[in-house]
Protein backbone atom coordinates (compact mmCIF):
# COMPACT_ATOMS: atom_id res chain seq x y z
CA UNK A 1 0.00 0.00 0.00
CA UNK A 2 2.65 2.28 0.87
CA UNK A 3 4.32 1.63 -2.70
CA UNK A 4 1.08 2.39 -4.33
CA UNK A 5 0.96 6.05 -2.45
CA UNK A 6 4.66 6.71 -3.00
CA UNK A 7 4.64 6.26 -6.65
CA UNK A 8 1.55 8.19 -7.06
CA UNK A 9 3.33 10.94 -5.45
CA UNK A 10 6.19 10.81 -7.56
CA UNK A 11 4.12 10.77 -10.95
CA UNK A 12 1.78 13.32 -9.71
CA UNK A 13 5.29 15.37 -8.91
CA UNK A 14 6.54 14.36 -12.23
CA UNK A 15 3.25 16.04 -13.92
CA UNK A 16 3.25 19.08 -11.58
CA UNK A 17 7.18 19.87 -12.96
CA UNK A 18 6.25 19.33 -16.57
CA UNK A 19 3.48 21.55 -16.12
CA UNK A 20 5.59 23.78 -14.60
CA UNK A 21 8.18 23.63 -17.31
CA UNK A 22 5.63 24.26 -19.78
CA UNK A 23 4.10 27.10 -18.49
CA UNK A 24 7.36 28.60 -18.50
CA UNK A 25 8.21 27.78 -22.15
CA UNK A 26 5.11 29.17 -23.21
CA UNK A 27 5.85 32.42 -21.10
CA UNK A 28 9.12 32.82 -22.00
CA UNK A 29 8.23 31.88 -25.77
CA UNK A 30 5.25 34.50 -25.51
CA UNK A 31 8.25 36.97 -24.22
CA UNK A 32 10.12 36.78 -26.95
CA UNK A 33 7.10 36.90 -29.71
CA UNK A 34 5.83 40.36 -27.81
CA UNK A 35 9.41 42.09 -27.89
CA UNK A 36 9.97 41.11 -31.51
CA UNK A 37 6.98 42.53 -32.91
CA UNK A 38 7.75 45.96 -31.06
CA UNK A 39 10.71 45.94 -32.47
CA UNK A 40 9.33 45.42 -36.28
CA UNK A 41 6.88 48.23 -34.46
CA UNK A 42 10.05 50.75 -33.67
CA UNK A 43 11.99 50.11 -37.11
CA UNK A 44 8.47 50.83 -38.96
CA UNK A 45 8.23 54.14 -37.00
CA UNK A 46 11.99 54.86 -38.44
CA UNK A 47 11.43 54.28 -41.83
CA UNK A 48 9.87 57.22 -43.53
CA UNK A 49 6.24 57.02 -44.29
CA UNK A 50 6.72 58.47 -47.85
CA UNK A 51 8.48 55.55 -49.11
CA UNK A 52 5.32 53.77 -48.46
CA UNK A 53 3.57 56.87 -50.39
CA UNK A 54 5.48 56.05 -52.99
CA UNK A 55 5.35 52.43 -53.39
CA UNK A 56 1.45 52.29 -53.40
CA UNK A 57 1.93 55.52 -56.19
CA UNK A 58 4.00 53.27 -58.41
CA UNK A 59 1.86 49.99 -57.66
CA UNK A 60 -1.52 51.50 -58.21
CA UNK A 61 0.37 53.64 -61.87
CA UNK A 62 1.45 49.95 -62.98
CA UNK A 63 -1.69 48.57 -62.07
CA UNK A 64 -3.39 51.00 -64.57
CA UNK A 65 -0.95 50.95 -66.84
CA UNK A 66 -0.60 47.24 -67.62
CA UNK A 67 -3.70 46.20 -65.91
CA UNK A 68 -5.73 45.44 -69.19
CA UNK A 69 -3.00 43.01 -70.28
CA UNK A 70 -3.96 40.86 -67.13
CA UNK A 71 -7.39 40.67 -67.71
CA UNK A 72 -8.91 37.68 -68.96
CA UNK A 73 -10.38 37.52 -72.50
CA UNK A 74 -14.41 38.13 -72.10
CA UNK A 75 -16.58 35.30 -74.43
CA UNK A 76 -19.32 34.64 -74.31
CA UNK A 77 -21.52 32.28 -73.38
CA UNK A 78 -22.18 30.51 -76.77
CA UNK A 79 -18.39 30.38 -77.68
CA UNK A 80 -17.95 28.37 -74.84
Amino acid sequence: MKIHLIVSELIIALIKRKLYYIFKFSSSLLSLILKSFLLFIKLLNKVNADSFIFAAAFFALGFFLYGEKFKPDARRKGDI
